[in-house]
């Protein structure tokens, strides 16, 4: 059974009915089925889980062997930290107890220390009410909970749930464009910037199912696709190939007590294995 939480959003809708096309028996978890009726594919199971309410989301994902967390929050400051970020944290502890991987899913230029002064992350930022920021320390949280993860930041989304969009763009409604992944942080040789909702789904699904994502955060954007292109499908097999393992154990790690194990925090595990515990490398 795979989870999908923040179902009820539009990435995460996709998700459910990329999982559900694929024949795979599949959780959406939202906080108030009711206002979803008739939303979601009928193969799909419907559950009540709030990523704010531990003992909830613990009922909701219980039996999962794989965890999609798309959820996000449109209020102010504490409700993106409640979601993005502590709500982060507990579904990576929830997922590692249960022998599960989590895929989360987040936002491209997300690190302040990368694109801190980059106006369109400024504006996100300000747009969301510090939900950058939180999405940022919920990425940091899942790397250090121990958890069998991976992380997507797709770029500007478009299309999606109903086929429409803001603004102008060159992708195709239906998906399948062609897509371009790189590794975290990526700051040149990236001329893309879009992402249809459709094949960020199908590439957070495939994620999910392949060992080579294990301990990775991967940047995706997509252009038209071209007549030498391969097919989508076969694309997705060696999309993530060359995407190399977090190594990066960032400077919050260190100095946060919540996200440090007592071995941690006594002083007893060496550098070297505290890399492999923050990225999941074995």
């Amino acid at each position: 059974m795979i989870a999908v939480i923040g179902a009820g959003g539009s990435t995460g809708l996709e998700c459910v009915k990329r999982l559900c096309d694929q024949g795979k028996p599949v959780r959406a978890v939202v906080r108030s089925p009711a206002k979803y009726e008739g939303k979601f594919p009928e193969r799909a199971e419907i559950v009540a889980g709030d990523v704010t309410d531990e003992a909830s989301l613990r009922t909701a994902l219980a039996g999962c062997t794989g965890v999609i967390f798309a959820a996000s929050a449109l209020g102010k400051g504490s409700s993106n930290d409640a979601v993005c970020h502590l709500g982060a944290l507990s579904t990576a502890r929830i997922a590692k107890e249960m022998n599960a991987k989590v895929v989360l899913i987040t936002s491209r230029m997300v690190n302040g220390d990368v694109f801190g002064w980059s106006p369109i992350r400024m504006f996100l930022n300000t747009l969301t009410w510090g939900g950058m920021d939180a999405k940022m320390q919920g990425e940091n949280a899942v790397r250090a909970s121990g958890a069998n993860y991976c992380i997507i930041r797709p770029g500007g989304l478009v299309y999606g749930e109903g086929g429409s969009t803001h603004g102008s763009t060159k992708l195709s409604p239906a998906g399948g464009d062609f897509v371009i992944a790189t590794q975290a942080d990526s700051r040149s040789g990236v001329t893309e910037y879009q992402i249809n909702r459709v094949d960020v789904a199908a590439a957070t699904v495939a994620a999910l199912e392949r060992s080579d994502t294990k301990g990775k955060t991967i940047e995706l954007v997509a252009r038209a696709r071209e007549e030498s292109d391969p097919p989508f499908e076969q694309h997705l097999e060696t999309l993530f190939k060359e995407i190399p393992q977090d190594e990066v154990v960032y400077p919050f790690f260190a100095s946060n007590p919540t996200f440090r194990s007592e071995e941690e925090q006594n002083g007893n595990m060496s550098c070297k294995r505290r890399v492999r515990r923050c990225t999941g490398a074995t």
